[in-house]
């Protein structure tokens, strides 16, 4: 595991306060309503994924239940579609201005176009979580000279191991940049 610089914020910590909507569309933290063990083993079930995933990349193999093996099945189906070129995979990302930390799932070519991913094991869009959390990433993409195109991809793998949605953020049109800079800053004022 990656070490956190002192004094750093982690993305995942800022994207915790922002609410979701909830499947009646009301705005909350329906993550407060879930189990705790649903909750663990969910997690814990992206993170195999993402594991697994970055194993491929390295040309390894990592095991999984047969749960996770559908979501994998959903990655490999996408990465054969597209011609998935990796460059950096699950690589924390320091931004020293700002000190905010954070690990990209993916910087890859895909065609011509050197893409920002992020891999998804849940039932639905978070568009508003997801839109920050890419801007974010583009901050750090940005602060470490990496250029990456500013259309970020994020894939939501399939739970039965068909092929992905993807969805793609036009974060510079939505100025959300400046926007994560703001949720940083009230993240910090409330902590």
């Amino acid at each position: 595991m990656d070490e956190i610089k002192k004094g750093y914020t982690r993305v995942s910590q800022i994207l915790s306060m922002i609410p979701s909507k909830s499947k009646e569309e009301k705005w909350g933290y329906p993550i407060n309503d879930i189990d705790e063990v649903v909750l663990k083993n969910k997690a814990n079930l992206g993170s195999h994924v993402h594991d697994a995933i970055a194993a491929d990349i390295r040309g390894e193999v990592f095991p999984l239940t047969d749960e996770e093996e559908c979501y994998f099945q959903s990655y490999v189906k996408w990465r054969k579609e597209v011609n998935l070129e990796p460059v950096i995979s699950e690589k924390r990302l320091n931004h020293d201005l700002l000190k905010i930390t954070g690990r990209p799932d993916m910087l890859a070519y895909i065609s011509s176009s050197f893409k920002l991913l992020d891999f998804k094991c849940t039932m639905n869009e978070d568009k508003k979580k997801w839109k920050m959390q890419a801007a974010f990433y583009l901050l750090l993409c940005e602060y470490n000279e990496i250029v990456v195109d500013q259309l970020p991809l994020f894939i939501k793998l399939d739970k039965e191991g068909g092929f992905p949605k993807v969805y793609e953020y036009d974060i510079e049109k939505e100025n959300l940049k400046t926007l994560a800079i703001s949720a940083l800053n009230i993240y910090r004022f409330l902590s």
